[in-house]
């Protein structure tokens, strides 16, 4: 029998000594905002005051995205991490506040796109 997941989405707004985390409901609901140092220890902290859930994370592919998508690649209650193309309607000027309002739809048509094989946005490449 499968397990039931509870997801909540992270949007991830990356800087050099810092990210912005937007974490949202299925619904689109925003819980929190949160200015976060770049640690695992940081993130950690904040995946586990939402419990049980699991987290889809999406982040932008900028200057900095490595040791972010690292980390959060390598976290357990995160169960997939994809890179928002900023030539994709997702201008890294406004990226933060994009993620709030589009997060869920970006999550629902990435994925549609990873489950038939396309690809619009950057990849990580394999390890």
């Amino acid at each position: 029998m499968a397990e039931d997941k509870n997801y909540l989405y992270l949007g991830v707004d990356v800087h050099k000594h810092s990210s912005t985390i937007t974490v949202m409901d299925e619904d689109g609901k925003r819980l929190v905002t949160e200015k976060l140092p770049n640690t695992r220890e940081a993130f950690v902290r904040l995946l586990n005051s939402f419990g049980d859930n699991y987290f889809r994370a999406v982040l932008e592919a900028g200057r900095n995205w490595g040791v972010i998508y690292d980390l959060l690649e390598n976290l357990p209650k995160v169960e997939n991490v994809v890179l928002a193309n900023p030539l994709n309607g997702l201008g890294v000027k406004s990226l933060h506040s994009t993620f709030i309002s589009h997060l869920r739809f970006y999550f629902s048509i990435t994925f549609a796109q990873i489950s038939i094989s396309i690809h619009p946005f950057p990849q990580p490449p394999p390890q």
